[in-house]
């Protein structure tokens, strides 16, 4: 059985209509509804890379083979 790392991005678009005194009250309370439970699957999600997450070797580690002379 191979391991696979894979990345996946999820973008999401809403809009809401806020009743507010300002600016600032009305991100507030965007927010606040943002964070609903009723928002937490609204959204498409994308792969974005599927890698073979495959066990590092001496000859693929950064620093090369341990042991080897710099």
């Amino acid at each position: 059985m191979k391991t696979y790392q894979i990345e996946l991005k999820r973008t999401s678009y809403i809009n809401l209509t806020i009743e507010a005194e300002n600016v600032d009250a009305a991100e507030a309370l965007a927010w606040k509804q943002v964070d609903q439970d009723y928002y937490r699957d609204d959204g498409a999600w994308d792969i974005e890379s599927i890698e073979l997450d495959e066990p590092a070797t001496d000859e693929t580690r950064s620093f090369g083979p341990q042991g080897a002379a710099a």
